[in-house]
């Protein structure tokens, strides 16, 4: 049984933070010359701090 059914829309701010977020990160992996086929093991190699 369903009691409520939510759909959640992000901001335009949100898209925009993630944009943004996602071209520093090329930026920064193409200044390190990191290949982005590797970026899965490299975020999993990351402390949990």
């Amino acid at each position: 049984m369903t009691d409520a059914t939510f759909t959640l829309y992000p901001s335009d701010t949100l898209v925009a933070e993630v944009k943004a977020s996602s071209k520093r990160q090329g930026h920064a992996e193409q200044t390190l010359k990191l290949s982005r086929m590797y970026r899965k093991e490299r975020q999993m190699g990351l402390p949990l701090d």
